[in-house]
């Protein structure tokens, strides 16, 4: 198995920040997983601006620079608990270990990927506005070793975003094709990596078997923004206010 450290210790749980301070944060987190959520209403106010607004949301919370890319911990109000010293030393670790055993690699990601966000819940993905892998605490809770396979497995989809590889708009079914072949592809990245540092045929089976239960595709995507404001501490009325879907034509 690899070479990490797989005792490493969870945070101490301790408040962070004052009760103003939580509320600030708490509505202004809502607030921009809500522009996400109805994105398609507001983006014509917001397009001239780009990914500004969203850039600089991110400066108001802690964060670190590591291995070229920046940590920026979004828990920080998560039932008055410090997940940071975790989330950077977890992921610090993951993103030596690729540079230990995949230097090149790690060149490849520090090109395409610029930021690691950790939120409450509903994370796990590549948002290219941001250059961005999404992930939330469940992760901090899995082994170096993995956390490393899931940056290569988002830093896959960066890499293809970044040489302008993206499914042109067409039938459902062909959308579910193209979704299977990336994911396939991202995990079989996964797989490839782990072979450089170890030869557990269980740890191939394991990343391999991922692929049976699919997380991608629209509805997963509904559910995974659902499940990052119910994170977050909004009421289940906001939550279904937010994701109501416009009437089909």
């Amino acid at each position: 198995m690899p070479r990490t450290s797989s005792h490493v210790q969870s945070a101490p749980n301790r408040p962070t920040i004052s009760r103003a301070q939580d509320v600030l944060n708490t509505f202004g987190l809502m607030a921009f997983n809500g522009y996400l959520l109805v994105f398609r209403l507001i983006r014509l106010i917001l397009w001239p601006l780009g990914s500004l607004p969203k850039r600089l949301f991110l400066r108001l919370h802690r964060r670190t620079r590591t291995h070229g890319l920046s940590l920026i911990d979004l828990t920080g109000f998560a039932k008055g608990i410090s997940h940071t010293p975790t989330f950077f030393q977890k992921f610090g670790e993951a993103l030596q270990l690729i540079a230990d055993y995949d230097p090149r690699r790690l060149a490849r990601i520090q090109r395409d990927l610029k930021r690691i966000l950790l939120i409450p819940e509903g994370a796990g993905y590549y948002d290219h506005s941001l250059r961005a892998y999404w992930t939330d605490l469940r992760v901090l809770g899995q082994p170096v070793w993995r956390i490393a396979t899931f940056i290569v497995h988002e830093s896959t989809h960066a890499r293809l975003r970044a040489v302008g590889v993206k499914h042109r708009a067409g039938s459902k079914e062909a959308q579910e094709d193209w979704d299977l072949r990336v994911e396939t592809l991202c995990v079989h990245e996964e797989i490839s990596f782990a072979r450089r540092f170890t030869d557990s045929a269980e740890v191939f089976e394991y990343l391999q078997k991922t692929l049976d239960t699919r997380w991608w595709g629209e509805d997963k995507m509904r559910d995974r923004e659902r499940r990052a404001l119910r994170g977050m501490g909004a009421s289940d009325g906001l939550i279904r206010a937010l994701s109501k879907q416009p009437p089909s034509k």
